[in-house]
């Protein structure tokens, strides 16, 4: 972690633990930071340092099933002198994958950190990997990260697996897609119309593109309407503010 650079660190913290995880970081000179709430996340800031508090995975790819088997298949690592729970190699794998894929793999260091993971596991059980991924729908999201990190940083992948990836017909046409625009030099950030492709493409079942496409088209309903109704409720309080009260009888 003294050589890893990055914006914030991500915690998964069992939901029974939470209000004690919390009063610590208050203890220690944490505060919550602003906006950095949602369903299954909390942020907590002290100066430059941000931790995010995770009480549950991205339900976007993997539901509401993958926490608990998390906890059950953890692993102690060595921090120091201290020993803390970790993911398995193959939740870590998984995790990893679903992070770069929610940014469309953006950045080197992701796939760098797949490689990492495989030359520090060289046992890890590519068999697990792929039940799990096949269980919550994203073998292709973990077969374009092992195949990104196998083509761009020489990650080691056993024969069988490097034939697992390469059997996703539809994978080369992804894997064009994330080093001829997302990998580039100075690549701008994907608009909404190119994220959504992207994440389409990226599933394999065609229930899980259903809902992603409808979970698309209700944010690009919503959203102008949102912005509309407060808009609308700004000009009514102002309209408010400046209109005198006149009563309709005098006494």
């Amino acid at each position: 972690m003294i050589l890893r650079q990055f914006d914030n660190l991500d915690v998964l913290v069992h939901r029974a633990d939470l209000p004690a995880t919390e009063r610590v970081l208050a203890q220690r000179g944490y505060r919550p930071a602003p906006g950095g709430e949602a369903r299954h996340a909390r942020a907590w800031a002290r100066g430059d340092v941000t931790l995010v508090l995770h009480c549950g995975l991205a339900s976007r790819w993997v539901g509401t099933r993958g926490v608990a088997g998390l906890w059950v298949r953890r692993r102690p690592v060595e921090l120091g002198e201290t020993r803390v729970p970790a993911p398995s190699p193959e939740d870590h794998l998984v995790l990893l994958t679903l992070h770069a894929a929610q940014r469309m793999w953006g950045r080197l260091g992701w796939l760098a950190d797949v490689a990492a993971l495989l030359e520090r596991a060289p046992g890890l059980d590519h068999h697990a990997v792929r039940y799990e991924a096949r269980r919550h729908g994203i073998e292709r999201l973990v077969r374009l990260g092992l195949g990104l990190a196998q083509a761009l940083v020489d990650a080691p992948l056993p024969r069988e697996v490097a034939a697992w990836v390469r059997r996703d017909r539809g994978l080369d046409d992804l894997v064009r897609d994330v080093c001829a625009r997302r990998l580039r030099p100075a690549a701008t950030p994907p608009g909404l119309l190119e994220s959504a492709r992207f994440h389409l493409r990226s599933r394999e079942r065609w229930r899980d593109r259903v809902r992603d496409a409808a979970r698309g088209a209700g944010t690009v309903l919503v959203f102008p309407a949102r912005l509309a109704a407060r808009a609308t409720s700004g000009l009514r309080e102002r309209g408010r503010r400046q209109v005198p009260v006149i009563p309709a009888y005098h006494r």
